[in-house]
């Protein structure tokens, strides 16, 4: 199944490239697609440098400029039998705001259901930065609430929120990230080795701990992954 998955949050440090590294590898080793990675932060592509050699293609491209989204989307056109998954780096908002139709128009063009996932913490400046893409895009976003910043995945400050209410009538709703045990976590965001190649060779007790996180991994992506073709929102 084609499809174009954005992974956003206009932060840096709420975790949007663990996300995109757990998503890719769900997409890769769980349910077997091809992927394709876009890295819009060309600096520092974490997620291609931890996952990139697992997958069937990757690129860096600079959003911030009209020819990134020129190389972006001839790319994807390359790749659209794949699932495309977009790792974009932070302060992403203005290019989104500038370039952002290209992204809705091209999806349109190749038939590929589009897909905003927002990643939060329990921050409010998080919520910030969601307000300020929900002024560029109306159509549906799913938010990905990282459980490292809260155990209790409540969120109060998103769940109290008048964002909230706008994210639910757009068919949006709030999507626990699962939290790994710190050892694994830095082996895959600081080491920079991806779940596949940890399980490999891992003692009893993190096999376990990874799998369950793979297992609850699938939960939080789920409705990511069952979007209605064209669920897309023209700026």
């Amino acid at each position: 199944m084609s499809q174009i998955i954005y992974v956003g949050g206009n932060k840096g440090g709420v975790g949007k490239s663990m996300v995109a590294i757990a998503l890719a590898d769900h997409l890769r080793h769980v349910l077997n697609r091809s992927v394709f990675l876009v890295e819009t932060d060309t600096a520092n592509p974490d997620a291609a440098k931890c996952i990139g050699t697992e997958l069937d293609a990757t690129l860096a491209a600079d959003t911030r400029t009209e020819a990134g989204w020129q190389i972006m989307l001839n790319a994807i056109e390359q790749h659209r039998d794949m699932t495309c998954v977009i790792n974009a780096g932070a302060r992403d908002n203005d290019a989104m705001r500038r370039f952002g139709d290209y992204l809705h128009r091209g999806a349109e063009a190749l038939g590929m259901p589009l897909t905003i996932a927002w990643v939060i913490n329990d921050e409010r400046d998080s919520l910030l930065a969601l307000r300020d893409f929900l002024e560029t895009y109306s159509g549906r976003v799913q938010i990905v609430g990282n459980c490292f910043f809260d155990e209790t995945a409540r969120f109060t400050v998103y769940q109290d929120s008048k964002i909230r209410l706008t994210i639910e009538a757009r068919g949006g709703t709030l999507l626990p990230f699962p939290i790994l045990p710190r050892p694994l976590a830095a082996a895959i965001k600081t080491d920079r080795r991806s779940p596949a190649t940890i399980l490999a060779d891992a003692p009893l007790f993190e096999r376990i701990a990874l799998e369950k996180w793979r297992a609850d991994c699938a939960e939080t992506f789920a409705p990511l992954l069952t979007e209605h073709p064209f669920a897309t929102a023209r700026t």
